[in-house]
């Protein structure tokens, strides 16, 4: 497994140049711009700025923190719970441009978060409280999920 944080810091930005507006999902309804605000969302999810509760009964926990810290891939076409099933969210940028930029600049935000806030941890809706490792766990496999959707990771 590919280390997290080169990912989410590094390889993330030069994969991020590969998109753009016409480039084809290879399955799911999200736009290249939907994907990009999608995960940002769940950036500021990981860094509190949008509170979450959790989804899953306690039971579940070991389960879901055993599959988080595995080689398994998110399943294609797995629906969120409340997301609109076969529906697109609003977009809130006007360009797949300023999508990326909010992204990127919602990454850097992310370290100099927990930079500042050692040791916090924000609940996940599936996945519990994290900390900054877990969170970056969850990152790199909830963004090598949708790159590989567009096709620009192979294999994950």
């Amino acid at each position: 497994m590919a280390n997290a944080t080169h990912f989410l810091q590094v390889h993330t930005l030069q994969l991020l140049q590969q998109l753009n507006e016409n480039t084809p999902a290879q399955w799911g309804i999200l736009t290249p711009q939907h994907m990009l605000e999608h995960l940002r969302i769940l950036l500021c999810v990981s860094t509190g700025k949008i509170k979450t509760k959790l989804q899953i009964s306690a039971e579940n926990l070991p389960k879901q923190t055993a599959f988080l810290w595995s080689d398994r891939r998110f399943k294609r076409n797995i629906q969120p719970p409340n997301f609109p099933k076969g529906k697109l969210l609003p977009l809130r940028y006007s360009s797949l441009t300023e999508a990326r930029e909010k992204l990127i600049s919602e990454i850097a935000y992310f370290y100099t978060y927990y930079q500042n806030n050692e040791g916090i941890k924000h609940i996940h809706p599936y996945f519990g409280n994290l900390d900054i490792k877990a969170w970056e766990q969850f990152h790199y496999k909830h963004f090598s999920h949708h790159f590989a959707q567009f096709g620009l990771l192979e294999n994950a």
